[in-house]
């Protein structure tokens, strides 16, 4: 497909016996990691490339623009429910973790911010 230009930077997240990756053409792909099959395709923003982060049903989408995450509910992977949507001011090409509740990611502004409960979107350079 045309609007399928650019391919695939990430890494895959697998888990549930599937892989979860983001294309640079602004895709989110689920794929049943035993059959090979596509199991979704949601449309995302463009110049996604970024691992996403597989937390027990939620998946975190790194974006980049604008910049920020997705998250989804990934509980049924052919109907994937976009739970929230997360600004930051800078693109996100790094991949996310999360420790403690707190999810840490870095963004092209040159920030590293912390999202989460404790502490609440500090950032420091």
């Amino acid at each position: 497909e045309k609007d399928e230009v650019g391919g695939i930077w990430a890494t895959p997240a697998y888990g549930n016996g599937h892989i979860y990756v983001p294309s640079h053409a602004g895709h989110l792909y689920i794929v049943d990691a035993q059959s090979g099959e596509l199991q979704s395709k949601t449309k995302i923003t463009r110049h996604s490339w970024s691992s996403p982060l597989l937390i027990g049903n939620e998946l975190i989408v790194p974006v980049c623009i604008p910049g920020g995450f997705w998250s989804f509910d990934v509980t049924d992977p052919k109907k994937p429910v976009r739970n929230y949507r997360y600004n930051l001011p800078g693109c996100v090409e790094s991949t996310p973790i999360l420790h403690n509740g707190v999810l840490y990611v870095g963004t092209r502004d040159g920030f590293f911010y912390a999202v989460g409960d404790r502490p609440k979107a500090n950032k420091d350079r």
